[in-house]
């Protein structure tokens, strides 16, 4: 946490605005908040960490809220495609034209979410930043929120960009099955894939085939892991063929978070093979 506090009086007052916005996102159905590490590595001053601070004050309610709210790691271990899609992504938050390290909020933009923080000064009292998102070779300008003090969930655009991202709201097509595109190449196995693609049609939630790919043998999932769900594009892989016939399809996803629920509900529906 930068900067850290100087003195007791300043340490109790930035988790004074922590406890309340933490509070204010219990009401707002947060049940958790995830960490990169434990809380004796996010430091209030050089001797005290968030972890001391809760230790010495177990009969407070605020301790206790902050303690029972944590979790980590910053993305959940169990899925692959978020994990995965973590690893590959950076994030750096730009002040004053300056990239500063973001990993906070590069998980909450592979995730779909907002992040939570401390008001340690007047920068990180904001609620919206500017942050530059690298990721599949390309680097990408996105404006990103970072609540930190209760008022924050009063912002009208604030309220907006929650609805717009939580809970998960998956667009559908406005093509009908007929009226959609597949594009693949003439090598062998199209036979094989235009089969398949033609089924992929019928998910409202699929805009298009745009090509064939490399046969990924070696691939035991339908999805593979190295699709480029921030611009909603899938690869999918005929595993169950010796071959591994492999496809990018077009979605409807428009972040990380829904290409990779479209991805889900594609692999239940068409990914059992024969």
């Amino acid at each position: 946490m930068s900067p850290l506090c100087t003195s007791e009086q300043e340490m109790e007052k930035r988790m004074d605005k922590y406890i309340f916005t933490l509070k204010s996102a219990g009401l707002h159905g947060i049940k958790k908040v995830r960490y990169a590490g434990d809380l004796t590595s996010v430091l209030l001053t050089d001797a005290c960490s968030v972890q001391d601070y809760c230790n010495t004050r177990m009969n407070n309610d605020g301790a206790r809220l902050v303690l029972s709210m944590f979790t980590k790691p910053q993305v959940p271990e169990d899925d692959d495609n978020v994990l995965e899609n973590y690893l590959e992504t950076q994030t750096s938050v730009i002040q004053e034209d300056k990239p500063l390290c973001g990993d906070g909020f590069n998980a909450a933009f592979c995730m779909g979410t907002y992040c939570i923080g401390f008001a340690s000064n007047a920068f990180w009292s904001k609620l919206q930043y500017q942050i530059n998102v690298s990721s599949s070779g390309e680097t990408e300008r996105h404006v990103w929120y970072c609540v930190s003090l209760p008022e924050h969930y009063d912002n009208a655009e604030f309220q907006e960009w929650i609805e717009q991202r939580l809970p998960l709201d998956l667009q559908t097509s406005e093509l009908s099955p007929e009226k959609k595109t597949i594009s693949l190449r003439p090598d062998h196995g199209k036979d094989k894939l235009m089969e398949h693609a033609r089924n992929l049609m019928n998910s409202p939630y699929v805009e298009s085939v745009l090509t064939s790919l490399p046969f990924s043998s070696f691939t035991k999932t339908y999805i593979n892991k190295k699709s480029d769900f921030a611009h909603g594009l899938i690869d999918v892989v005929l595993f169950w063929e010796e071959k591994g016939y492999c496809m990018r399809v077009k979605t409807t996803g428009r972040n990380i978070r829904e290409t990779i629920a479209i991805a889900e509900i594609l692999s239940k529906r068409y990914g059992r093979g024969k």
